[in-house]
């Protein structure tokens, strides 16, 4: 097998940096050599025997006898995950959120939406909100729904993140910190049925936690890539949650153990 061979600033790369590029490597390639390897990022056989050791013991790839082969399970699991995207990005399951949070809304609510992709291409199929006073830190959300016009929008303070467009930071928790909601709709992105919400950062974590002492019900959407997701920051326990928007097939086991914690579960069927 042919590798371009390293340019000048492969000697730079940190150990972070070199173990992240022969994961993608042997990623896309299938299998590769520790001399391959090493004449690419122009480091020693034993610095990268080093690397495919942690990248073995992290589940990244798979050692055998002087190759670094690719990690076949973890395929599967980004295959399943890729699957359930397509899946949950359907026009239906849009179309199920949207319904299944109106239906769990009263009228002339108090309401939190977070920034989501998925959420704004949710909300886009209802007509109304109740009249509804809605607060969210999305600055896309508000154009995207010029066709609700019952209710109120509030965006709350905080930093601009440019990139996603929403507010955030924490002089955004404080502004948070004065309202009162009859719910929340937030879309998570791990969810573990006995241990509760998990997320990417801290911030949100914190977020999500603040908003569980502020609003009487927590309605979350959890795509079945989420189940499998795990996310660093724990963020509240499954009592905390009021509500389960979901296109996953959850088995009987966690069905109950939602139950027993008083979760109710909307599910899009997907074979209708």
């Amino acid at each position: 097998m042919c590798v371009e061979k390293a340019r000048g600033d492969a000697v730079m790369k940190t150990a972070i940096e070199r173990r992240l590029e022969i994961a993608n490597m042997v990623g896309v390639r299938g299998k590769m050599h520790v001399d391959e390897l090493a004449e690419y990022f122009n480091v020693t056989g034993a610095t990268i025997r080093a690397d495919l050791r942690f990248l073995d013991e992290n589940g990244y790839i798979v050692r055998s006898h002087g190759f670094a082969l690719v990690n076949r399970d973890v395929l599967s699991k980004l295959a399943m995950s890729a699957t359930s995207k397509n899946q949950s990005g359907s026009t239906d399951f849009y179309e199920y959120v949207a319904h299944a949070f109106y239906g769990a809304l009263e009228e002339k609510s108090t309401i939190f939406v977070d920034s989501s992709p998925l959420i704004r291409k949710s909300l886009k199929y209802l007509k109304d909100i109740k009249g509804a006073t809605v607060v969210t830190r999305d600055l896309n959300l508000i154009q995207k729904v010029p066709h609700i016009t019952d209710c109120k929008f509030f965006v709350t303070g905080g930093r601009v993140n440019t990139e996603y467009m929403k507010m955030t930071g924490s002089h955004m928790i404080n502004s948070l910190r004065q309202y009162r909601f009859n719910n929340a709709l937030i879309h998570v992105e791990s969810f573990n049925t006995k241990l509760g919400v998990f997320s990417k950062s801290e911030f949100d974590a914190d977020m999500i936690r603040l908003l569980c002492d502020l609003s009487e019900k927590i309605t979350i959407v959890v795509e079945s890539s989420a189940f499998s997701n795990n996310d660093s920051f724990w963020t509240c326990e499954p009592n905390k949650i009021d509500t389960v928007i979901t296109d996953y097939n959850l088995d009987d086991e966690t069905k109950k153990s939602l139950e027993l914690n008083n979760v109710k579960i909307l599910k899009l069927n997907i074979n209708k």
